[in-house]
């Protein structure tokens, strides 16, 4: 019966230490950004182009498709509405340390079958010192080359007129250089040869994250603690197979 009680005792301190040591490697998210996930609506973001082109919608129905958010009740939703740019920006400061910036996107445009018109939409980080980069772009190109002829793989029909992405994206930048720099994200939609702006096109956004890099060697020590842990707990499932049920030791019957 002791001996029964200090296994028990024994496996709960080794799955404790070993839950300590995973959570200890494996990748924090760094909370820095206001409402990365858009469920506050458009708090903490600038809006910039237009009025009311910037929502935060909890689905974009369509004919065809409904878009609905990469995570949580709601997105960003971007749109060029009568303005040749709609942009939105938020001002951070990276933590030190490498790290790595994460997006989920998603491109829509009712530029089908129209060869004068290609809206790009694109995300874009400018550090304080530096020369802004690129962080993702995606036009209507991206879905029908030229604006004619069939739809590229990836794209699909959302509704009559409107293509678009047929799944969420994601954009994973290292932005390691830029530690301790305060950055400016910014996502835009801008209007490409449509001076009468007769046709919109729209970028969802999703679920931003800045997250930490992992020291070398970090994941495999998790992947074989995680190993250990689950071996420990099947060991123990195994004994109390055997007889040892509820802390009492009940002999099993002999063959």
């Amino acid at each position: 019966m002791k001996k029964l009680v200090s296994f028990q005792r024994s496996m709960a301190v080794r799955s404790l230490v070993l839950a300590t040591l995973v959570a200890g490697v494996v990748p924090s998210v760094h909370a820095l950004i206001i409402n990365p996930g858009f469920e506050s609506g458009t708090t903490g973001w600038t809006e910039s182009g237009g009025v009311g082109n910037f929502t935060a919608p909890s689905s974009l129905p369509g004919l065809f498709l409904t878009v609905n958010p990469a995570e949580g009740a709601s997105f960003g939703l971007i749109t060029n509405d009568g303005v040749d740019t709609e942009t939105i920006s938020q001002t951070f400061t990276l933590s030190a340390g490498p790290q790595f910036l994460t997006i989920n996107y998603r491109f829509l445009t009712d530029e089908y079958n129209d060869p004068a018109f290609n809206d790009l939409a694109q995300a874009v980080l400018t550090p304080t010192v530096g020369a802004p980069i690129t962080l993702f772009s995606v036009s209507r190109d991206d879905l029908q080359a030229g604006g004619a002829g069939p739809l590229l793989p990836g794209a699909t029909f959302t509704d009559v007129q409107t293509i678009g992405q047929s799944a969420w994206h994601s954009s994973v930048t290292d932005v390691s250089a830029y530690a301790g720099q305060a950055v400016t994200l910014s996502f835009s939609v801008n209007n490409a040869s449509d001076p009468d702006f007769l046709l919109s096109s729209r970028l969802a956004v999703d679920n931003i994250q800045v997250s930490a890099v992992p020291e070398p060697g970090a994941a495999s020590v998790a992947v074989a603690a995680l190993a250990l842990v689950q071996i420990m707990r099947r060991v123990s499932k195994q004994r109390k197979n055997r007889g040892h049920l509820g802390g009492i030791y009940t002999p099993s019957p002999l063959s």
